[in-house]
């Protein structure tokens, strides 16, 4: 660098590097300065000095060339000391400099007002302005504006209603508060009050209408607005795409006059989260730039719509990583159950912060490996929050370890709505309807939620009258409560479905929701005209909806119009079917006899899981195609899927049927040793009514001892009527004596006994041996 000289053109040079923010090129123009006396003892070179430190974020070095080069500062430099401190946001620095000042002006005090405005010190603020002794406009909107950021809806109408002057700014405070505090009414209201518009209000509109979910009335805003800048076409854009609007959404980014990074990430985004990974995926490849934030988006969506292998090898990929990068693949491994590889890649994260322990804590917790997630939890830093609180919680929950999420909650250091509702969700799940009531009396503040999950338990446990007073009582009623009530009736023992009809048509509003579940209780009580009538008067329709009319045109047997629905979903990205649509259709097919058509749908399912072979078992052997059943089980275990304890009900159910109880036993044993099966009480069941069928009645007794269940009149019922069946009154003695032994005290044994005696054994007992009896 030459040496420096001349006043002006060394200040010319000082702002210059001010408004580049270089710190560096700062000192060496400072120290050239120092060299030169004449521009050291120059005061108009020591105040643009303290502004470029400000500027370049040394606020002790500004401090240290007022301290050291300004011998008589004037109120200029004492300002220009006060607006760095403000800038910095070191209210006691501007605070004690204003205090010294000898003399003060308004810049004076617009940089103690600023200092506070930038800490978000409203109050503080409003203070200092009323002590000016005449505030202009600029301190007004400076105080007026800080409480409008803080969005203290109070503070900014009052100091609104105070201003003895108005102009855009104050206007576009108040209504920016309103649109965030207010109700869309005062934001109207004030809106339409203004003088005149400019583009933060007609922004401010625009994110309040679509706020309240009037997009018809955001669009006619933007559409008047005479400033439609980038800021307000990305606002437009970024509100229908949270509405999942992404028709509109891709019309609207079509139609910008420019794009920027944010815009396209902002679409991609959108498309991600609603399953269009396809076209999120072209418009990601065709952007001009792309940064972290737009990779980490991709990424994002790939950890919604593809599998873990897909997501992992996009990260691979990625350029540049960050803690968000990995975050997105952790969450991508926990989606979809790959635990083990979330933890390693865990392992190998640069570093963890709280939402890494988290995902892996809650995806441990929600697929059941909750030794694992408490350990974790236990290994967590004191980075602990209280989402890693409520993740350990979630786990308990979701595995019924009801004592275990209680005990916890008591341990966390403090507690939050989400942290009651789980243990209120605990114990509503567990049936606990007393505990739901103990804890909701305990709740500090009943939020609607705590509400909804009071009702819900009330529900579960029967308890209509309870469920409806507990509605009644509640003073502001949402969706998600009328939802709650409209469940609960549907649920009760009302055959005509008159109460949930009535919740339904009473609610001032209905959301998807809503209409899914009345019409899931038409299903279920086998109503199907009136569910269709219903869904076809629906709004709109999701997956949800969908499935629901394919479960009933299942159970009466409609395989056409099920089809007609089944094909009608494909052609729509929200409602494309899942695995309840294809079991539907598959289950339709095989009840009307087209397993050719079950087997076609069946060959299309790329990687078809447990529910669907299970389907395809069931459809065959229900069909009488016992072999095809068989055959389609081995298929399955070649594939590489376990089976669950319906494939095992299902191929013991095979069995039965054909009498193959060689078969049947050996399915028995190797499903529970080799692939693990949990057993439950209609396995045992099963098999007993199989060997008891089959005349191996003593077989059939040792099994229905030797069960991990304690045996109930099902089983016995079974072995005494195959008793009769094959006339052996000692066998059907001691199945009642055996059993009996069980639980002496339950008569049922020696009823059923003496029940088969006359209906089934006696008739084939000779003449005087009647003392068997």
């Amino acid at each position: 660098m030459r040496r420096i000289t001349g006043a002006q053109w060394v200040i010319n040079l000082v702002r210059s590097c001010a408004s580049r923010k270089d710190l560096a090129e700062a000192r060496r123009i400072h120290a050239q300065i120092l060299d030169s006396d004449p521009l050291r003892r120059d005061k108009r070179v020591a105040d643009q000095l303290v502004l470029m430190y400000s500027k370049c974020g040394s606020l002790a070095e500004a401090c240290d060339v007022f301290h050291t080069m300004i011998e008589l500062p004037d109120l200029y430099s004492w300002n220009v000391l006060a607006l760095a401190y403000a800038h910095h946001g070191h209210a006691a620095g501007a605070k004690a400099t204003f205090d010294q000042m000898p003399q003060r002006n308004h810049v004076s005090w617009h940089s103690i007002i600023s200092a506070h405005s930038i800490l978000g010190q409203a109050e503080e603020a409003k203070r200092v302005l009323d002590r000016m002794p005449a505030a202009d406009l600029l301190s007004w909107n400076i105080v007026i504006a800080v409480f409008a950021q803080k969005r203290y809806f109070h503070g900014t109408k009052q100091t609104f209603d105070f201003m003895p002057v108005l102009d855009i700014v104050s206007w576009n405070c108040l209504v920016t508060t309103f649109a965030h505090k207010g109700g869309i009414d005062q934001t109207c209201k004030c809106f339409f009050l203004m003088p005149q518009w400019d583009a933060v209000a007609s922004t401010a509109m625009v994110q309040a209408f679509a706020q309240f979910g009037h997009m018809e009335e955001s669009k006619a805003v933007f559409d008047q607005s005479m400033d439609r800048g980038a800021v307000l076409w990305t606002i437009l854009l970024v509100a229908y795409t949270h509405k999942n609007l992404i028709a509109e959404a891709s019309e609207i980014f079509d139609r910008m006059p420019a794009r920027d990074v944010v815009v396209w990430t902002a679409i991609v985004l959108a498309l991600g989260q609603n399953g269009e990974f396809d076209r999120a995926a072209v418009l990601f490849h065709a952007m001009p730039e792309r940064n972290i934030i737009s990779w980490n988006t991709m990424l994002a969506a790939s950890a919604i719509n593809r599998s873990a292998e897909e997501t992992t090898a996009m990260f691979e990929a990625l350029d540049e990583r960050n803690l968000v990068s990995w975050n997105i693949l952790l969450d991508s491994y926990a989606r979809n159950g790959a635990l083990d590889r979330a933890m390693h890649a865990f392992d190998l994260m640069p570093a963890w912060e709280s939402v890494a322990w988290n995902t892996l804590i809650a995806g441990l917790g929600l697929r059941s490996r909750i030794s694992e997630a408490k350990s974790l939890f236990d290994r967590m830093p004191a980075t602990k929050n209280i989402i890693s609180w409520t993740s350990m919680i979630q786990g308990f929950v979701e595995t019924g370890s009801v004592d275990d999420a209680k005990e916890l909650f008591d341990l966390m250091p403090g507690w939050d709505p989400a942290s009651w509702n789980l243990v209120l969700q605990a114990y509503a799940r567990s049936g606990h309807t007393e505990s739901v009531k103990s804890v909701f009396q305990e709740m500090p503040e009943k939020s609607l939620l705590a509400h909804v999950f009071l009702i819900a338990a009330f529900a579960q446990g029967g308890q209509i009258a309870e469920a409806k007073s507990a509605f009644d009582r509640m003073i502001r009623l949402d969706i998600t409560a009328w939802n709650t009530i409209i469940a609960a009736y549907c649920g009760d023992h009302d055959p005509g479905l008159k109460n949930a009809r009535r919740g339904f048509d009473r609610a001032p509003k209905r959301d998807i929701v809503s209409w899914n579940t009345i019409i899931s209780g038409y299903v279920q009580r086998e109503n199907l005209e009136e569910a269709k009538l219903l869904f076809d008067s629906m709004p709109e329709k999701n997956r949800v909806s969908c499935n629901a009319m394919l479960a009933g045109y299942s159970n009466r047997c409609l395989a056409d119009e099920a089809a007609d629905l089944f094909h009608s979903m494909t052609q729509s990205a929200i409602t494309q079917p899942d695995r309840l649509s294809l079991t539907a259709m598959i289950n339709v097919y095989s009840k009307t006899g087209q397993l050719q058509r079950a087997r076609d749908l069946f060959s299309s399912i790329a990687n078809p899981d447990v529910t669907l072979w299970n389907a395809m078992i069931a459809g065959h052997s229900n069909s009488g195609d016992l072999d095809h059943g068989i055959q389609l089980l081995r298929s399955m275990w070649i594939a590489g899927v376990d089976p669950d304890g319906v494939t095992l009900l299902t191929v013991l159910a095979t069995c039965a049927q054909k009498g193959l109880i060689d078969e049947s036993c050996h399915h028995f044993q190797s499903l529970l040793a080799d692939h693990g099966v949990r057993t439950e009480r209609s396995h045992f069941s099963c098999m007993v009514d199989l060997l008891a069928r089959i005349g191996r009645l003593g077989d059939a007794i040792d099994l229905a001892m030797s069960m991990p269940f304690v045996p109930d009149e099902v089983e016995l019922a079974s072995l005494l009527s195959a008793c009769g069946l094959h006339r052996d009154a000692d066998q059907a003695a001691r199945a009642a004596m055996d059993l009996g032994s069980v639980s002496p005290t339950r008569s049922s044994p020696y009823v059923l006994l003496s029940n088969a005696f006359v209906q089934e054994v006696t008739p084939f007992l000779a003449p005087g041996n009647y003392a068997t009896l």
